[in-house]
């Protein structure tokens, strides 16, 4: 396999960064899991389309149909929207019949619960109209958000997904070469890669390969800043993952290190913060040498000692994640940690965090534009939630901010629209950040804590084996019974994290009002064992004793 090792011309890109515009959009996918309340209510609604939602709906996994099965043998109505913008046909759909079917499409790959034995014969398809380079913004956009749906479905194979890897990046080095891509193209992108990347099923040299083509600075895509800053907030999924070859993984932390190196105060901080991001990622990684650690640590000093820029507070949070989790690697010698822990406190803990900090070793930050709202009652109730957290499974990093810009479901954005739901939380897989949107409309609860928790958990805590048992029950769930809720068929991560949630606030109730457990007893009585399966499962993730209701 092919790996980059020619040094990396900092200066170039440095020119780049300097003249990248204030664009608007956010990088949405840093948040690996969202979670969407109900207003009013501490249950989370469904992120799927409105559908039948009986018991009796089953799934099928992993894809029975591959993206290069024969069309005739899939249902009927999936040839009907597969047909429509299928353009290897002797005869070519109109691009409004093509548009038409890609909607159609989308609303199947927006739902959950059906089909996913069938997707992935999507994506040859959509890849052909990608590599066509014939049709409008539109349509390729349209293109790109199914394909994000796909690689994000956990329960298609990681193979086909692989499959949209090379029309995924021809696409973008060709928009950027004609500069007809959008905000939207972009997010969507970097999704697709994301979830590819997230996949365990993408080998390490496969992972690698996508990631070679991506550092390449012989791509078009080097030629323009906001495509790259595009890219590196795909390839923090690669960085946060040890399923990765350590060369090139080396080669992306030289580089960071080295943008970091040279800011200025003409540098784009939006672009620099993902650098750092990147480097807070790439030290969850237990392969890097403390060699490495130590340069890491040594360039978010110079960051923090630069007086040419004024860092906000998005910086300042992705420099204190850098230093909370060097300061936590056993590599370092107790001075080097102790030195690396000072600079975090003298940064970030003030007289309204300290007690939390002190009690716990959670680092409480509030973002100034919600500053107002977070009163005394609101960091007690911080206090009371992390500390019925187990010890050694409390997050590192609780940020309370105004709700992000992110991709949400068309379920999920209506709802909002109406007024019916709030974006409440969400974890930062490469911070390592558990992030809680303060809002009048809403009281915080410890559901809330205890759900992006449970994604750390999943991320950096729950060992291999729990993981496979983990991936081995999402499979057995063949119906709603074995979910907590509706919104736990998304995915693997949510159905975790739902259940590791109610698990969690189930301890701390009266056997009356175990109502999950209570469940899973009774299914399992009646031969159903999969969801109190994982209702032990999460036990043993949290590290507290099995309940159980007499």
């Amino acid at each position: 396999m092919s790996i980059l090792t020619r040094t990396i011309p900092f200066v170039s890109a440095c020119v780049l960064i300097s003249h990248l515009p204030a664009f608007a959009w956010s990088n949405s996918s840093s948040f690996s899991n969202t979670r969407v309340a109900s207003v009013g209510s501490t249950k989370a609604i469904s992120a799927v389309s409105s559908t039948d939602t009986s018991s009796s709906r089953s799934w099928k996994s992993p894809a029975y149909y591959s993206s290069s099965s024969d069309f005739s043998s899939l249902p009927a109505s999936f040839q009907s929207i597969i047909s429509k913008f299928d353009i290897s046909q002797s005869v070519v759909p109109s691009e409004a019949t093509i548009q038409q079917g890609l909607t159609e499409a989308l609303a199947i790959n927006n739902n959950y619960l059906e089909g996913n034995e069938y997707k992935a014969a999507m994506i040859q398809p959509l890849c052909d109209i990608l590599d066509s380079g014939k049709y409008s913004a539109k349509t390729n956009n349209l293109v790109l958000q199914n394909l994000a749906f796909i690689s994000g479905n956990d329960r298609i194979n990681a193979k086909d997904k692989l499959e949209m890897t090379d029309s995924l990046i021809d696409f973008m080095e060709e928009s950027v070469q004609l500069k007809n891509y959008s905000d939207e193209t972009l997010e969507s992108f970097h999704n697709c890669l994301r979830y590819i990347f997230f996949d365990p099923g993408v080998s390490a040299d496969e992972r690698d390969k996508i990631t070679s083509k991506l550092i390449n600075q012989d791509s078009p895509l080097w030629g323009d800043a906001q495509v790259l800053y595009s890219v590196f907030i795909a390839l923090e999924e690669y960085m946060v993952s040890e399923e990765t070859g350590l060369d090139i993984k080396n080669t992306i932390i030289r580089f960071d290190i080295g943008m970091l190196n040279i800011i200025n105060s003409s540098s784009n901080l939006i672009i620099l913060n993902e650098f750092i991001r990147g480097l807070a990622a790439a030290t969850q990684d237990s392969r890097l040498s403390k060699a490495t650690l130590v340069e890491i640590k040594n360039a978010i000093q110079g960051v923090l000692n630069n007086t040419e820029i004024t860092l906000g507070y998005s910086l300042n949070l992705s420099c204190l994640a850098v230093l909370y989790s060097i300061s936590n690697n056993d590599k370092l010698n107790t001075i080097e940690k102790n030195e690396t822990m000072q600079t975090l406190i003298d940064l970030g803990v003030n007289e309204q965090n300290k007690t939390i900090w002190e009690k716990y070793g959670t680092l409480v930050l509030v973002k100034p534009e919600v500053a107002a709202q977070v009163d005394s009652k609101t960091i007690k109730d911080i206090e009371e939630f992390i500390g019925e957290i187990p010890a050694g499974k409390r997050p590192m990093i609780v940020s309370l901010q105004d709700a992000p810009s992110v991709s949400l479901t068309d379920s999920q954005i209506k709802g909002i629209q109406q007024g019916l739901l709030d974006l409440v939380g969400m974890y930062d897989s490469a911070a390592m950040t558990v992030d809680l949107t303060i809002d009048s409309s809403f009281s915080l609860k410890n559901d809330y804590v205890f759900h992006e928790t449970s994604h750390s958990l999943q991320r950096n805590i729950m060992t291999t084996e729990q993981i496979e048992e983990w991936d081995r029950l999402w499979l057995e769930s063949d119906s709603l019974d074995d979910f907590v809720e509706e919104y736990s068929t998304t995915n693997k991560a949510e159905d975790g994290a739902t259940m590791m949630e109610t698990v969690l606030k189930e301890y701390y109730l009266p056997d009356s009002q175990k109502t999950l457990l209570k469940r899973a007893q009774e299914q399992n009585e009646a031969n159903d064992p999969t969801l109190l399966n994982k209702y032990r499962l999460a036990e043993a993730c949290w590290g507290i004793p099995a309940s159980s209701i007499n």
